[in-house]
């Protein structure tokens, strides 16, 4: 076992300690809060939406960052904001801490990958070649923004067909990507066009996920074969990030042809605790996929809601139109990272 911390207690670091409640590999020993919080109990916080608070921590205290033991701790899972995390992830990466981060802080460091298992894990070498870990084996592995992360899954998948032009990309995102103040504040009652700084994640990320590591393997180099572009929206559905895709191939490719491959697919890092069987699933229908109905894939599962679900495929000469669904808070936030930390494990990187 491997004893870990999360820093915040917000909606994404509450979806951590969700998931890490039971985990087979990693134990966790501290829950890191503000200063105000300090002392409370986990159940006084807890206000993540359709979990109750897990038994086994539900009267753990939190603690403030300057009370941790570093002597006893392996990892640390962030969900701090990126303005906090730019330096108290580097304090304690410098200090031979693993990082493994929802924070947008470091995503753009070309050492620093931005990683989802089943698409790019040899970008994990990288690591290698990080400067806290060639001094004192820390390191930082970020995920993506939650909107990327499916988004890349689907796109690793399809230029594998053919060719990849143009991506278009409407997003249509829940109030939870906002945290605990997107569901305070966001009014149920409207369709909000703009996401700050949200679009430009998306076209920069994806590339970088999608893009491969230079001759000596201590830089990610992104992806610029193909152009995409991002509009997104906030829409008042809890949880789920639907998004409409239109992807321009230089060439004609069969509809039976993407859905063969895409429906043969097994995950490449299957059996790892957070890995879902099946990481893409064409999800029939003409409603489909929806945020009541294909939120969580697989059900009833350590990894439910780390499935991405994919519907409404159409064909139209060269241009490729769809609708994709993924769990913001699990597969775009909290399991995303464990999922990460698992492969690191499997790796050798712990």
């Amino acid at each position: 076992m491997k004893n870990c911390v999360v820093l915040g207690v917000g909606l994404i670091g509450q979806q951590f300690i969700r998931m890490l409640d039971g985990h087979p590999d990693f134990d966790l020993e501290a829950i890191v809060a503000s200063s105000e919080s300090e002392g409370k109990s986990l159940q006084s916080k807890w206000a993540l939406p359709s979990f109750d608070v897990p038994e086994n921590f539900r009267s753990m205290k939190l603690i403030n960052y300057n009370s941790l033991d570093l002597d006893s701790i392996d990892i640390v899972f962030s969900a701090l904001p990126a303005s906090k995390a730019v330096q108290i992830e580097k304090d304690l990466s410098e200090k031979g801490i693993k990082i493994f981060s929802n924070a947008s802080a470091y995503r753009y460091h070309k050492d620093i990958p931005i990683l989802i298992p089943e698409i790019n894990s040899h970008h994990l070498k990288v690591v290698k070649n990080q400067e806290d870990y060639l001094e004192n084996n820390g390191f930082i592995i970020t995920n993506s923004n939650c909107t990327v992360s499916g988004l890349s899954i689907f796109i690793n998948e399809i230029q594998k067909i053919s060719t990849i032009k143009n991506i278009f990309i409407s997003s249509y995102q829940a109030i939870s990507g906002a945290g605990f103040k997107g569901l305070k504040e966001i009014p149920r009652d409207r369709v909000v066009p703009y996401i700050s700084h949200e679009e430009e994640k998306i076209e920069i990320e994806a590339k970088k996920i999608l893009g491969h590591l230079n001759e000596s393997k201590s830089e990610i180099i992104s992806n610029e074969s193909f152009n995409l572009l991002a509009n997104c929206a906030r829409v008042p559905v809890i949880d789920g990030h639907l998004e409409a895709l239109t992807v321009e191939f230089k060439e004609y490719s069969k509809l039976e042809t993407i859905k063969t491959s895409i429906n043969s697919l097994e995950n490449p890092v299957k059996g790892l605790p957070t890995a879902p069987d099946n990481h893409l699933v064409i999800i029939e229908g003409i409603d489909r996929p929806n945020t009541s109905l294909d939120l969580y894939i697989p059900k009833n599962h350590r990894s439910s809601g780390m499935g991405v679900a994919i519907g409404r495929l159409r064909i139209t000469d060269n241009y490729l139109r769809c609708y994709l669904l993924v769990h913001n808070t699990i597969r775009g936030g909290a399991g995303g990272s464990i999922l990460n930390a698992e492969l690191a494990l499997k790796e050798g990187l712990l």
